[in-house]
């Protein structure tokens, strides 16, 4: 219900910059997001939430971590592939997400195996194109959370951009229906 009630004013500040299908997305999304939030028989775990580069934080010096990352308000109990899905559709542009993700899922999923955790790579995708939709919503709630300036709108259109047209190119809403 939060995020339905955020979507008209979201709109109002941002959906100049928005391209149609995403601003017809947002929409779409608000009466499936209850449905969304309570995800499918895919074991939680601890999410970051805002799991992005600017939150990482990489070791130089010798004996310090490779990575350390940082800003853990957000954190709770969710689905993995919310994380690495926000990741990866907030950190490239969409023509060269679309070229790296598979792969760079697949690289995940190899690394968990490693580590000792079975996870169904169809079962992980399914979630990865539904944790595509946790990159509109947090950037639902963050415009309307922060204070608005032109720097920050300008950085949350191409956040609501990426994270958009991701979910579409992911045609994650057709899980939900």
């Amino acid at each position: 219900m939060v995020y339905q009630m955020m979507v008209e004013p979201f709109l109002d500040r941002l959906g100049a910059g928005l391209d149609a299908d995403i601003i017809d997305f947002v929409r779409e999304l608000g009466p499936l997001c209850t449905t969304w939030a309570m995800g499918n028989d895919t074991p939680r775990t601890v999410v970051h939430l805002d799991y992005r580069p600017d939150n990482f934080m990489f070791g130089t010096e010798d004996g310090a971590p490779s990575l350390v990352v940082v800003d853990w308000q957000t954190v709770n109990h969710g689905f993995a592939m919310w994380d690495i899905a926000y990741l990866i559709g907030g950190s490239f542009v969409p023509s060269v997400r679309a070229e790296v993700e598979r792969e760079l899922v697949d690289g995940y999923l190899t690394r968990m195996r490693a580590a000792g955790v079975e996870y169904d790579a169809d079962t992980a995708w399914r979630d990865y194109r539904l944790g595509a939709v946790w990159g509109v919503v947090m950037t639902v709630i963050a415009t309307i959370l922060a204070a608005e300036t032109e720097r920050g709108n300008e950085m949350l259109t191409v956040m609501a951009q990426r994270h958009g047209r991701h979910a579409l190119d992911l045609d994650a809403l057709e899980l939900l229906r």
